[in-house]
């Protein structure tokens, strides 16, 4: 049995995409994860960086 994960990432991308030859391609994408510290009471965020690799088929 075949199995599909999915996920949806909504962000801003960096560099240009790579592509190759017949081959997949490659680009990077920025999430942003904001919340307040309890401590503190300021607002934190922290950016997370995804590789993305698309292959068409």
């Amino acid at each position: 049995m075949f199995h599909i994960n999915r996920i949806t990432l909504i962000g801003n991308t960096g560099a240009d995409a790579k592509t190759t030859p017949n081959g997949p391609t490659t680009l990077s994408l920025a999430t942003n994860v904001t919340w307040t510290d309890k401590q503190t009471n300021d607002r934190r965020t922290r950016t997370e960086w995804h590789k993305l690799v698309i292959i068409w088929n």
